[in-house]
């Protein structure tokens, strides 16, 4: 295997990169603030890409490498030395670039009323004129701009809900079908409806008249219906593919893959019943037993009683949506200063695991307590962030109230894990290796689209 030395260029990224505190010197810290994953950082260290036995030179672009260089303290005059003067170039870009209205935005607020220079005050009120509250009630903002009680929001959201509803009830009614059914099938006739208008989608086939080439069972008035793998080739050398919606569809090929998917569950569902009685052969129980100590029973000693927050009718809006996305610009802001206020990482998971917080008490008590310990983090670092600054007071009150909702739930669960410790004892033996029928499904399709793009290109 040949032997590829690292260029001078990387040698002293990775030599001050080592100088930095041990907090800050870890390579998915420094890739982070440099926009590049960790696995691309370590290949431009080293200077090569290996795949299996051949090793490839790897060399940054310049703009990458002034972001590395920006991530670890280098300066344009390093890079000069190290030979790399287009690199040197675009650091002084960056390090040089004018501020932006939204770090200019971000650097006045985060500074005492009392010591913002008249330029800084007149730049606040001319921004916050051209980016009034709109009074729209949906959003939680009345004409003046307050905030709506969170009973008028609520109010709003039910008065929206029983119109969707009774739309729902209006199409079930034309198309002769059951409520249930009308819910599955308006959504996507909505949506066809807008891809036919715009033209960048499917024809026209609705559920009720979708051609005569189309055969009892099919649905082509949804979207996955004309869906279509496209390869795309990805940053590691590999290729993957990716899923687009196109205009035309070949039933052959339709056909054959809801063969193989009808198959496929099939075997799977076979597997899952072998595995499920080989579990309770080995348990020496029954299928009573566990259905006994489902997690959605709450025992009769434990409160029922769930704390909802306001965040619940007003994390979603776009109000709230651009407090978050402000909290989140003004850590990452500031993250170069003190890497220990940068929250992009808890941030993140917050907002992937919201849905499973508030479906509680259904949900997990291992997630929740995981979140109760992140919102702790957050709110750790907000109150760091505040002994020197102005934070949002909206955003301030939302992260509050989501944590007093997380953690009386923590209690909530804890008191039924305490109540039932049968339950924590069939969450430790459960069925091995199960998998959903609609994850074989996915499976099977992607197979036979990779089977049926494999028969083309041969």
């Amino acid at each position: 295997m040949e032997d590829i030395e690292a260029p001078p260029e990387a040698v002293l990224i990775e030599r001050l990169r080592k100088s930095l505190p041990k907090s800050e010197s870890a390579v998915s810290k420094v890739a982070k603030l440099a926009g590049i994953s960790e696995g691309r950082w370590r290949q431009l260290a080293k200077g090569y890409q290996q795949t299996a036995d051949t090793r490839v030179r790897a060399t940054a672009p310049a703009d990458t490498l002034a972001r590395m260089a920006r991530a670890v303290g280098a300066t344009p005059s390093q890079l000069r030395r190290a030979g790399r003067k287009d690199a040197a170039t675009e650091l002084d870009r960056l390090l040089n670039a004018p501020e932006s209205d939204t770090l200019r935005l971000l650097r006045v607020r985060a500074t005492p009323v009392e010591e913002r220079s008249p330029d800084d005050v007149q730049f606040i009120e001319e921004w916050e004129a051209a980016h009034p509250r709109r009074p729209d009630p949906n959003l939680g903002v009345d004409e003046d701009g307050n905030w709506l009680p969170v009973e008028t929001t609520f109010e709003n959201w039910q008065r929206a809900r029983n119109q969707l509803n009774t739309r729902v009830l209006h199409y079930a009614r034309a198309r002769g079908i059951s409520f249930k059914e009308a819910e599955e099938e308006l959504p996507h006739v909505q949506q066809m409806a807008t891809d036919v208008a715009n033209g960048t989608g499917r024809p026209w086939t609705p559920p009720w008249d979708p051609g005569a080439e189309f055969e009892e069972g099919e649905e082509p008035w949804k979207s996955e219906f004309w869906t279509y793998t496209e390869a795309v080739p990805s940053p590691f050398g590999t290729e993957g593919h990716i899923y687009r919606l196109g205009t035309t569809y070949d039933l052959a090929e339709a056909r054959r893959r809801q063969e193989i998917t009808a198959q496929a569950d099939e075997v799977w569902k076979a597997d899952a019943h072998r595995q499920t009685a080989e579990y309770y052969e080995r348990e020496g129980k029954s299928a009573n037993d566990d259905a006994d100590l489902t997690p959605n029973k709450v025992p009769a000693s434990a409160s029922v009683h769930t704390f909802k927050p306001r965040v619940d009718f007003a994390w979603h809006t776009p109000e709230m949506e651009k407090a978050s996305a402000k909290l989140r610009e003004m850590f990452v802001a500031l993250a170069p200063i003190d890497k220990s206020l940068d929250l992009s990482a808890e941030l993140d998971v917050l907002h992937r695991d919201l849905a499973p917080i508030m479906n509680t008490p259904t949900g997990e008590l291992a997630l929740l307590q995981g979140e109760a310990a992140l919102l702790k983090r957050v709110r750790t670092k907000l109150a760091k962030f505040q002994a020197d600054a102005q934070v949002d007071a909206q955003t301030d009150a939302m992260l509050s109230e989501l944590e007093e909702y997380v953690n009386r739930t923590v209690t909530l669960m804890s008191t039924r894990a305490a109540g039932e410790p049968q339950h924590a004892a069939a969450a430790r033996t459960a069925p091995p290796g199960y998998r959903s029928p609609g994850q074989a499904a996915r499976d099977a399709q992607d197979q036979a689209s990779e089977s049926g793009q494999t028969d083309r290109e041969s």
